[in-house]
């Protein structure tokens, strides 16, 4: 059964920039970090990344659904470091 952005944990979390240290545990609170920094490092696409949240259905989409943030935030200078969960 498939889970909704809001129930798919990143792991590792993401920690990025954004009105101080943020830390992003869900592909919905990334679609919405993304929604709120699209000017940020439009080379990276950013767009494309939050299409990628939003359309994502199967558990392995929403994998390459949080690799694709990470890569986003790392590419806009924005990512500070990840936390794996314990």
């Amino acid at each position: 059964m498939p889970t909704e952005a809001s129930d798919f944990l990143l792991d590792p979390v993401v920690v990025v920039r954004g009105n101080g240290e943020r830390t992003i545990a869900t592909l919905e609170e990334a679609a919405d970090f993304l929604r709120k920094n699209l000017d940020a490092a439009p080379h990276a696409n950013p767009e494309g990344v939050l299409w990628r949240i939003e359309a994502a259905i199967s558990e392995d989409e929403k994998k390459h659904a949080a690799d694709a943030f990470r890569g986003w935030a790392q590419a806009a200078e924005l990512l500070i470091g990840a936390r794996w969960r314990s």
